[in-house]
């Protein structure tokens, strides 16, 4: 009478699977660092935002320098009753946009934006967003709000 083995328990079946087992293990990546976006690669902030809250338009000006985009309301601005300004600054590709009170120079918010040359500004990578900003999501001391984009609703600006 002839020992049929089951299959589990011939030799054939286990050097399969050892085999198998060993290519599925070379064929993950060791070693390799993970593939980084321009964005990611980023390991300081642009603008220290954290502090220059509190500050008046003067003080962030006194902080930032001059502006990219250095102009003051005229008078037919103020006989329109626009109340608020802004201030355009611009590092390392990066922008900040601070808008502020015309009458009491209070800063109102903060706009960054990621590279505003290649992408106007857009990202899918809020993180990216803080870094760049130099701020903490969970900071008590102040809100962060992103915005969706208006063009593409995938990506967001703070």
């Amino acid at each position: 009478m002839e020992n049929k083995l089951p299959f589990y328990k011939k030799p054939w079946f286990w050097i399969f699977t050892l085999a198998l087992v060993w290519l599925s293990f070379m064929a993950i990546p060791h070693g390799k660092a993970p593939s980084t976006t321009p964005e990611q690669a980023e390991s300081t902030a642009s603008f220290d935002v954290k502090s220059l809250i509190g500050d008046d338009i003067k003080e962030v000006r006194a902080k930032l320098g001059t502006p990219q985009e250095d102009t003051d309301p005229a008078q037919r601005h103020l006989d329109a009753g626009i109340k608020q300004w802004e201030k355009k600054y611009v590092k390392d590709g990066k922008g900040l946009l601070v808008t502020y009170d015309i009458k009491t120079g209070r800063v109102i918010d903060f706009f960054v934006t990621t590279n505003v040359v290649d992408s106007k500004g857009l990202t899918k990578d809020k993180a990216h967003l803080l870094k760049v900003a130099g701020v903490d999501s969970g900071d008590p001391f102040y809100q962060i709000v992103f915005v969706q984009a208006l063009r593409d609703p995938n990506h967001t600006l703070a």
